[in-house]
């Protein structure tokens, strides 16, 4: 096996009870747009991307000289995948742009991508209602960038959840290196999202110190 950083593809595995996996082939490999990279997957309830009723969508980075987010879709469960022929479905120069992670937005009624930039640090927010065509809304930074900058920021998680009834929002995001206690760690902040943009109202607080 190759153990080196490079040529990096999807595997898969499944399960009926979350503690015994079943290992199967891998589902996404390199092509002309680089290595498969970071992403998260999401089943389409309601068939908005067309590609039928509960397909599930992967969102991931296609990692070369510079990186894009693509698609693939699988429609038999998540046993196979073919990615889609209009990648990538997020398109950029940067050399660090990457991890998508895609959430339903009820408020607003539409889907929300968090994208990482690396060692240029910021979290791009983009939304589509459809899961294929992307609108950029803008950059997330943090006004101490003194204190967060000096690693990349990686794997952001823009989550909703309820709070004795009210809608609450977290961004979580990995910093490598730059944790509390050495190498890499990760943050969440408590805030607001009004459809375009995430609003901390508190400082952030680690979740995991690192090390």
């Amino acid at each position: 096996e190759n153990v080196d950083f490079g040529g990096m593809s999807w595997g898969h595995a499944s399960s009926i009870d979350l503690v015994h996996w079943e290992e199967h082939e891998t589902v996404l490999y390199p092509d002309e747009m680089g290595s498969i990279f970071s992403g998260c997957g999401i089943v389409d309830k309601r068939n908005v991307s067309g590609f039928g009723e509960n397909s599930i969508l992967a969102f991931y980075t296609s990692a070369a000289g510079y990186q894009q987010i693509s698609l693939a879709v699988s429609t038999d469960g998540g046993m196979t995948y073919q990615k889609y022929p209009g990648n990538p479905v997020v398109g950029s120069s940067l050399p660090e742009f990457r991890d998508p992670k895609v959430v339903w937005d009820e408020d607003h009624q539409k889907y929300v991508m968090t994208i990482a930039r690396g060692n240029q640090h910021g979290l791009e927010i983009w939304s589509s209602t459809n899961l294929v065509n992307w609108q950029f809304h803008g950059i997330f930074f943090y006004p101490d960038l003194a204190r967060f900058n000096n690693g990349q920021w990686e794997c952001p998680e823009l989550i909703p959840f309820e709070v004795n009834g009210e809608r609450k929002w977290v961004m979580l995001m990995s910093i490598n290196p730059g944790g509390k206690y050495g190498f890499s760690g990760m943050l969440y902040w408590l805030g607001t999202f009004d459809g375009n943009m995430f609003y901390p109202t508190e400082e952030p607080r680690w979740l995991d110190g690192g090390m």
